[in-house]
């Protein structure tokens, strides 16, 4: 049940850019009542506080948002609590998020307060070096995943080039037609929520959309070859959303952080689109199948069989080998929080959290 009270995604990923963030996105200052930013090094503790604050919060019976961290997918980068406009941050590199108002809406956590800093230095040339391993692996590990971009646009040229592009356009029209006509709007644009379904992690590609679809009573489903149309789709069905004074959040693929939409969520309608993926298989939610196949002729693509089947088999190489490189960061960020954990005063680290906690309860509180 619990589970059920908590939604999970990923504000920012590895991607053929490097690291992309929408950070941003977590929950805007316009709708926030506090925004924590967390501060300090590796180890200090920043995920454990995010998870002891989320359970906490869960038995109080309010629902949450668990942001992921795409460097570790174990990890968080931040908790929202949506009903109390709270949300908690890791404002570290390379996500680094800094107070836009201080005090009035953003407060500063700096868990480096509760280390022994003359014991961490004694082990600087160690930090130093192992930072810089660190960041040599993340830089091969974002030229793999740029070149497999490359890969992946040649793929969808030769699939694009074969398929009808009015198909996904009329598929668009069957659920603006079935789910938003009868919405008239209140005169104002809905807003855009830009977030992560899925990220390319050291474990592989790690999915949440099975959490997408528990956010919806109704979901669509999208047969597709390699995503051809689906952001086509899916932008016309946000378009006449936000048109009609809908919010929207936009799941986008992580090789095209900025210009392919994936999944998309109409919170309000609890109603979510989304696209079929490879790895994974949406089960239990009955969904409404729409199938964009249906407008490829794969026999036009004949004569580019052997280009394509190079494309795709030195795609997934290079997908493998960034997941490699990213699993040796994973490793070196793990000796680095050695050289902090054992100096940290974990007991101050919880008076802290315990502070933080009655602050936010007290958000939840109305006056008598």
């Amino acid at each position: 049940m619990a589970e059920k009270m908590i939604r999970h995604m990923f504000p920012g990923n590895n991607t053929s850019q490097g690291f992309f963030s929408y950070f941003d996105y977590i929950l805007p200052h316009a709708q926030a009542n506090r925004i924590y930013c967390l501060k300090g090094g590796p180890g200090v503790g920043k995920s454990t506080f995010l998870k002891r604050i989320g359970e906490r919060m869960l038995l109080e019976g309010y629902q949450l948002e668990y942001l992921h961290c795409a460097s570790d997918p174990d990890s968080l980068d931040g908790l929202v609590i949506p009903a109390l406009g709270v949300s908690l941050v890791d404002g570290t590199a390379p996500h680094v998020t800094d107070p836009v108002y201080p005090a009035a809406v953003d407060e500063i956590i700096h868990l480096g307060e509760y280390w022994d800093a003359e014991a961490i230095r004694r082990n600087r040339d160690e930090i130093v070096r192992i930072n810089a391993k660190n960041k040599r692996q993340y830089k091969r590990a974002y030229q793999y995943l740029s070149a497999a971009k490359c890969l992946m646009d040649d793929i969808l040229e030769t699939v694009s080039s074969a398929t009808d592009k009015a198909g996904a356009l009329l598929q668009a029209q069957r659920v603006i037609d079935e789910e938003l006509t009868w919405i008239s709007g209140n005169g104002k644009l809905g807003r855009t929520r830009r977030l992560f379904a899925s990220a390319i992690t050291p474990s592989g590609i790690v999915h949440h959309l099975e959490s997408l679809a528990d956010s919806a009573e109704k979901v669509y489903y999208i047969k597709n070859l390699w995503g051809v149309g689906v952001h086509e789709m899916l932008k016309k069905v946000a378009d006449e959303a936000l048109f009609r004074g809908l919010d929207v959040e936009l799941y986008y693929c992580p090789l095209a952080p900025e210009t392919r939409i994936e999944q998309l969520l109409i919170p309000e309608l609890k109603l979510a689109l989304i696209s079929e993926q490879e790895s994974f298989e949406l089960k239990g939610h009955n969904p409404i199948l729409l199938d964009l196949t249906q407008y490829t002729d794969l026999s036009q693509t004949e004569s580019q069989k052997d280009a394509t089947a190079f494309d795709v088999s030195t795609y997934h190489t290079l997908l493998k080998e960034a997941v490699n490189a990213l699993s040796r960061t994973k490793k070196l960020h793990d000796d680095l929080e050695g050289y902090y954990i054992p100096h940290m005063n974990f007991e101050r680290v919880q008076q802290k959290l315990d502070e933080v906690c009655q602050q936010i309860l007290t958000l939840g509180k109305t006056p008598d």
